[in-house]
């Protein structure tokens, strides 16, 4: 009965270190993806790096990380059901291209 107990209890602490691991994982790809813009799409303002960017997708339905200046905008991002910011973040990108190879 004892054997069984600690196969139990083993099998347990195993799986909740795998959950634990995984969620963690989740995690660290959200925080390591990098925002396609550099200007806020609500506000206009500098998108901030502390701000963990929030996935959408474009019209074409092309996934990507929109950069935002703050954890509102952030907020209010995520709540977007069209591809509207998604959009506006690609299109910033799109520019920014331009503007650097004229340089």
């Amino acid at each position: 009965m004892r054997f069984v107990l600690a196969i139990a209890l083993a099998f347990a602490t195993v799986s909740a270190f795998a959950e634990a691991a995984d969620k963690a994982s989740e995690k660290g790809k959200e925080m390591s993806a990098k925002a396609v813009n550099t200007v806020c799409p609500l506000d206009g303002a500098k998108v901030e790096a502390k701000v963990a960017p929030v996935s959408g997708k474009t019209k074409e339905g092309k996934e990507v990380s929109i950069g935002s200046c703050c954890a509102e905008c952030a907020g209010k991002i995520k709540e977007i059901t069209d591809s509207t910011a998604a959009d506006a973040a690609v299109a910033n990108k799109k520019m920014e291209e331009k503007v650097e190879k004229k340089k």
